[in-house]
């Protein structure tokens, strides 16, 4: 076997790893929005909180370079899974 099918095959189980660490990442993240959903007698109260705070922190700054439109899509995906 040559290197870059041993890279090749590093890279597969790695993303194999990352796969399965979102998706269970997203059941955790559905799992716990409907409980506190459930206690708190509101469907919304997490996207409702988590927008109000956005409103009052502005513009997230991250630890690296993003692209312009990073951040809308992030709040977009948070949004989704809340």
């Amino acid at each position: 076997m040559s290197a870059s099918d041993i890279d090749i095959e590093l890279l597969a189980d790695r993303v194999d790893e990352l796969q399965l660490n979102l998706h269970a990442a997203k059941v955790a993240i559905t799992i716990l929005s409907s409980c506190v959903a459930s206690l708190s007698g509101d469907r919304d109260v997490l996207i409702n909180s988590v927008k109000e705070s956005w409103d009052k922190q502005g513009k997230i700054e991250f630890e690296f370079d993003a692209a312009p439109d990073y951040e809308e899509k992030l709040k977009e995906k948070i949004l989704q899974l809340l």
